[in-house]
């Protein structure tokens, strides 16, 4: 993910992200809204697919953990629909969704 706007705090605002869809890349650039501590929100404003949008909740829990959850929906559109069809679905919800959750708990487990 590249990011191409940042905030005052630093924080990235507009990103550009590709996922390899095995048929083609799939590109996306979204918004980020940062809602502390509760977790953060992004929304496709250009892209391959008709819409993405997704969020991570945060919320605290005992002994100092945090549960994160991740929603995604997304719609593929007419042109990406037509060649993304029965197991490839699966596919690609597993890139887009499960791919960054893996990122996020490498990220929390490396560091």
């Amino acid at each position: 993910m590249d990011v191409l706007e940042r905030d005052d705090e630093g924080r990235a605002l507009l990103c550009e992200a590709e996922t390899d869809a095995k048929v083609r890349t799939v590109r996306s650039i979204v918004r980020f809204e940062y809602h502390a501590p509760q977790g953060l929100r992004w929304t496709q404003v250009k892209g391959d697919l008709k819409s993405v949008d997704g969020r991570w909740d945060l919320e605290e829990l005992d002994d100092g953990r945090t549960r994160a959850t991740y929603w995604i929906q997304t719609d593929l559109g007419r042109v990406l629909g037509l060649v993304v069809r029965g197991p490839l679905v699966d596919l690609l919800r597993e890139m887009l969704a499960g791919a960054r959750a893996s990122e996020l708990k490498r990220a929390i487990e490396g560091g």
